[in-house]
């Protein structure tokens, strides 16, 4: 935010749309208030579509998944959250693309937006993220940032599809998957 307001000194930018910071990907951004509070108000429907892909650990079995569970709201060692019977309902959609030596790529889709949803969801079904150290021991996270120190992660936040604020069209933004993923 602070390079576009040296940029682009006459813009609003308003941040809208947050991902881990060792996750790539798509974010949203608005430029003025207006069109910042329409497309809020998308999130807090859940009308905005987001898919991620995820390589994570072993073989997932199961060609699609449906996971539900609650995510915790108290911010933890690091940053990070926990699952909590007690904490907001959580739910993710997940789609097996690639079985590999031993890791599964996945498509993900969050029907929430809960922090760290999708990595506490694969780290509980037994499947964490390549590179996500804290969700697969949380020991990690007592002496170590919620932030990586390297491109470790294997998370991407692929696709968002929104209602543009002034036309109206849904418009659906890409980012394309690092080659990393390769």
């Amino acid at each position: 935010i602070n390079i576009l307001d040296l940029a682009f000194p006459d813009q609003e930018f308003k941040l809208l749309h947050r991902i881990d910071a060792n996750t790539t990907g798509v974010i949203v951004l608005a430029k003025n208030k207006i069109a910042a509070n329409f497309i809020q108000q998308q999130f807090e429907h859940k009308t905005i579509k987001k898919v991620y892909f995820a390589l994570v650990e072993g073989i997932v079995k199961e060609d699609y998944l449906n996971l539900k569970q609650s995510i915790g709201t108290e911010v933890l060692v690091g940053g990070a959250r926990k699952v909590d019977e007690n904490g907001k309902l959580s739910h993710t959609e997940v789609e097996v693309v690639e079985r590999r030596e031993n890791e599964t790529l996945l498509k993900v889709t969050p029907l929430t937006g809960r922090t760290n949803q999708i990595r506490l969801h694969l780290a509980e079904l037994g499947h964490p993220i390549v590179g996500d150290f804290g969700h697969k021991d949380i020991n990690y996270f007592k002496s170590n940032p919620f932030t990586y120190p390297t491109d470790s992660l294997f998370l991407h936040a692929h696709q968002l599809t929104i209602v543009h604020p002034s036309s109206k069209d849904e418009m659906t933004f890409t980012a394309p998957i690092p080659e990393k993923f390769n």
